[in-house]
């Protein structure tokens, strides 16, 4: 019974290869290691460089395609390892990716189809062939000849990074200086317009006044320091705008989550749904051919209609801001007669 409570977890690392010609492979990687972080993926990596180019090798150059999982994915670390893929596994590659969380796709099979197999062992097989650690559900998966199974145990990734020197590049090849990540609203605020925090610790609101050489009292505190600093805050620079000003571009900016009222998401919808009507063979090429047929066909009519779509949502859209003032005057006018009401209620007879 106590061997049945202490069952191991078992990580299942899926991997769908496309190749020329449509030919496809289905790859799984079985580990102990439950940490799902970007030493395992470059482990990971190196398995599935091996196993392509000894399949293929002719193969010139790798393209990872993965959903924005900013844990294991989507990352510096993940990224700056990319940069070293040739020198790392013998052979360039690219990522590219998807929204997280996207649908299912074929890895997403080569998982369900694992796990179905395992578990139906477990509740038709004897107590001999129940499946009691990541070993045994490898062992078991082997028997599947579709796909190449193979084992990462944690001393495998330990060495992975410790061969590769993973923590070292990551230390020595961090970027430095500022890097500004720009939104669809303004963009991040160079550091000489941002103003203090009352979430900072004193000595660092204090070094905001002499980096902008402000005078201050010797024992000011805190709040004084803010109330200084407020007071003599700039005006706020966004690195969108001065990139805007450089090339004589106005910018438009809409309240924050009314996407309605952008253009793009019309245009955004329209080539989604004629992507949607026309796609047969759902692959990536159909797609990209299918969204290029569809931008070149849009006519000026069509994008003109987008922004009167808006401005007629925009004219509602005021109409309901002014209602719904009007109503909040009222309401706040019924609730103070309300409460004087209730007021001379509860007054004493005299």
């Amino acid at each position: 019974m106590q061997a049945h409570w202490t069952n191991q977890q078992a990580t299942l690392f899926t991997v769908h290869i496309k190749a020329v010609k449509e030919k496809h492979h289905s790859l799984i990687i079985i580990s102990d290691y439950l940490a799902h972080d970007v030493i395992f993926v470059h482990t990971a990596q190196s398995i599935i460089s091996d196993d392509v180019q000894s399949i293929y090798p002719t193969v010139k150059r790798l393209n990872y395609v993965s959903d924005g999982a900013p844990q294991h994915f989507k990352n510096n670390k993940s990224i700056l390892n990319l940069t070293y893929h040739q020198v790392d596994f013998g052979i360039p590659a690219s990522w590219s990716f998807s929204a997280t969380a996207h649908g299912k796709g074929a890895v997403d099979g080569i998982g369900a189809a694992v796990k179905y197999r395992a578990t139906r062992r477990g509740l038709s097989g004897t107590t001999s062939d129940a499946i009691l650690t990541p070993e045994d559900l490898y062992k078991f998966t082997q028997s599947d000849s579709s796909m190449n199974v193979f084992y990462m145990d944690q001393k495998r990734i330990k060495n992975h990074c410790e061969k590769y020197q993973l923590l070292n590049r990551w230390n020595r090849d961090k970027p430095e200086g500022e890097y500004f990540s720009l939104t669809t609203s303004k963009g991040k605020v160079p550091p000489l317009t941002k103003a203090p925090k009352i979430a900072w610790n004193k000595q660092k609101i204090i070094e905001w006044p002499d980096l902008h050489k402000l005078t201050y009292p010797n024992r000011a505190a805190k709040a004084e320091l803010l109330s200084i600093a407020f007071e003599n805050a700039p005006e706020k620079k966004y690195v969108v705008d001065e990139a805007a000003l450089i090339y004589g571009v106005r910018i438009l900016r809409l309240p924050v989550k009314h996407c309605s009222l952008n253009p793009i998401e019309l245009a955004w919808a329209g080539m989604k749904a004629y992507v949607h009507e026309n796609n047969t063979g759902f692959r990536l090429s159909d797609i990209e051919r299918l969204a290029s047929e569809w931008i070149a066909a849009l006519d000026l009519p069509t994008a003109k209609s987008y922004f009167s779509h808006l401005q007629e949502h925009e004219i509602m859209c005021r109409q309901v801001d002014a209602h719904v003032e009007e109503l909040e005057e009222q309401l706040i006018e019924d609730d103070e007669i309300q409460s004087y009401s209730d007021i001379e209620e509860n007054e004493p007879d005299g």
